[in-house]
């Protein structure tokens, strides 16, 4: 699996961007996925007018989007083996430090499989991840699945929280 990330209108250089992402798996293996991304001004001078992304999946449901500034209408394009997902953001955010903030919010059938009692996870990882600021993921997997047999690469912390186990990488993993 595979996730791009792109903004087609600026140099990485002009923007400082930061990924926080939550995967959220169900008890039938459905994957509920969520993206905060924040996309930070270093100029006076540009903003980010739109965003792309490209998702290894072609099986998403519930799409939805926010900024700043309220809900966001996705313009969805569906290949062989992917998604692509163009946001148009609801107003332009100008100055240096000034920040975007978009949610990006979907679900998947992708991601997890139920083979036999072993619930297999393939999570997809940024592709340039060394452009970016910041990246971390949270993997939230019901205890009813037990103890994992393999992680790799080997999260950075897990605990328990409630019936879930929480495990957290951060851009180095």
């Amino acid at each position: 699996f595979f996730l791009i990330f792109s903004g087609n209108v600026f140099a990485a250089s002009d923007f400082a961007t930061f990924y926080a992402s939550t995967y959220t798996v169900n008890k039938d293996a459905s994957v509920l996925v969520e993206h905060e991304i924040r996309i930070k001004n270093r100029l006076n001078n540009l903003y980010v007018s739109e965003y792309t992304m490209t998702i290894g999946s072609n099986r998403l449901t519930d799409i939805t989007a926010s900024d700043n500034f309220g809900s966001l209408e996705p313009v969805i394009e569906k290949g062989l083996n992917y998604t692509k997902v163009l946001i148009k953001f609801n107003e332009k955010v100008v100055g240096k430090d000034k920040e975007n903030r978009l949610n990006l919010r979907y679900k998947t059938l992708d991601f997890a499989f139920i083979n036999g009692q072993i619930l297999e996870l393939g999570i997809p990882s940024v592709v340039k991840k060394e452009e970016l600021e910041d990246y971390n993921v949270n993997l939230i997997i019901p205890s009813y699945f037990g103890p994992p047999s393999f992680i790799q690469p080997k999260p950075d912390f897990e605990k328990q929280s409630g019936e879930n186990k929480l495990y957290y990488f951060s851009k180095e993993r």
